[in-house]
């Protein structure tokens, strides 16, 4: 008996754990709650047990809070909108810049009529491979020979047939091929330099020929420019310029593949999130329809409090995200149709562009996740 006195004495002294009871009330209050609910989920097929005036407050809260999301998100994608619209004012100056790059290499990319289309060529037009140009005597003694011969043909016909007809060749692909045509010929032809130096463009009146020399003085300019600002030798500016084109053609076919599988990878994600939300509305619209009441229709059964929570819940489980961040992604790649079918993309505006749009992708993708995780914690925590 003494022994246990002493213990229960013992015991009696030793120091009791606090509690909390703060935290206590609040874990008995989310207790009262999650069973509040499964009861209410359990009575969803009896809904006259509910009260009219339950179910009408459940509405009003409801709607109050569809409100607040809405505008929030309204405000979220204005201020999308007008990023979009910024962006694509950077890009449409980034086009014009491009379109005066364009200018030095549209000519790489055009076959010439004349070795493809043997009919469109001229039969009376001499192999610009075996052209040479003519020394003074050949003309003199060509002149000589030909005046009897001209006598009743008109002055400028005479002219024209006195001066040498160079045709340049279109299967050029290079700058420094390019190059080489206009200082030094190909194939012991005659250069183009030359010929300038010489004829000037009596050479080139056929129109094709002086369309196709124009449009190659542009890069002839260039190449001279590069040269003389860096100091550098013709030769070596055109294989400058050659690296560059080629690391264009790279940048291009990069940033074009790069937008052919994120169009393809966000079309297949939204189409099965919008295959699965279909199939998630025919089985609440089967459900209401096995009810025990028939009036009760998929509009009414959307204004419960825990089938809302369930309908959220199974909306984030099923990544409807994925349909707005699919056509956002539509919208902003209809805005860059322009800049991505374009033949050339310079390396600063490809950066530029590139770190703009991830910008953009990533924050319209956090606001989205942001406003869905919000409503949702409204919702289960209310």
């Amino acid at each position: 008996m003494n022994n246990q006195t002493n213990n229960t004495a013992i015991s009696s002294q030793e120091p009791q754990p606090v509690t909390d009871n703060s935290s206590s009330i609040q874990n008995s209050e989310r207790l009262d709650f999650i069973r509040n609910t499964v009861n209410q989920a359990q009575n969803i097929s009896r809904p006259c047990d509910i009260s009219r005036e339950d179910i009408l407050t459940s509405n009003k809260r409801i709607e109050m809070m569809l409100q607040e999301v809405m505008t929030t998100m309204n405000a979220g994608f204005e201020s999308v909108h007008a990023s979009i619209r910024l962006l694509q004012a950077t890009q449409s100056r980034q086009t014009t810049e491009l379109q005066k790059l364009n200018r030095y290499f549209t000519d790489f990319f055009s076959l010439g009529n004349a070795l493809f289309n043997p009919s469109s060529a001229n039969p009376q037009t001499p192999n610009p491979s075996t052209q040479t140009p003519p020394s003074a005597v050949h003309l003199q003694q060509s002149a000589a020979v030909d005046i009897p011969s001209t006598a009743n043909i008109p002055s400028s016909v005479a002219m024209k047939s006195s001066f040498p007809q160079y045709k340049m060749n279109r299967i050029i692909v290079t700058v420094t091929d390019l190059w080489r045509e206009y200082a030094s010929g190909f194939n012991d032809s005659p250069s183009i330099q030359s010929l300038e130096a010489k004829y000037g463009t009596r050479w080139r009146q056929d129109r094709k020929e002086s369309r196709y020399f124009s449009r190659r003085k542009e890069i002839y300019d260039a190449i001279k420019s590069k040269a003389e600002q860096e100091d550098i030798s013709y030769e070596l500016a055109a294989q400058c310029m050659e690296a560059q084109r080629v690391q264009l053609e790279k940048a291009k076919y990069e940033q074009t593949k790069k937008i052919v599988n994120l169009r393809m990878q966000y079309n297949l994600a939204s189409e099965l999130s919008f295959n699965k939300f279909k199939l998630m509305a025919r089985s609440i619209q089967t459900k209401n329809n096995n009810g025990n009441n028939s009036e009760n229709t998929v509009h009414e059964t959307l204004y419960d409090t825990p089938l809302m929570i369930i309908v959220l819940q199974s909306l984030l489980k099923t990544k409807i995200l994925y349909i707005i961040i699919g056509l956002l992604l539509v919208s902003h790649f209809s805005a860059n149709q322009r800049l991505s079918k374009s033949s050339f993309i310079c390396e600063t505006s490809v950066s530029l562009w590139k770190q703009k749009y991830e910008r953009v992708l990533w924050g319209c993708t956090l606001f989205i996740l942001e406003n869905w995780v919000m409503m949702s914690s409204i919702f289960v925590f209310s």
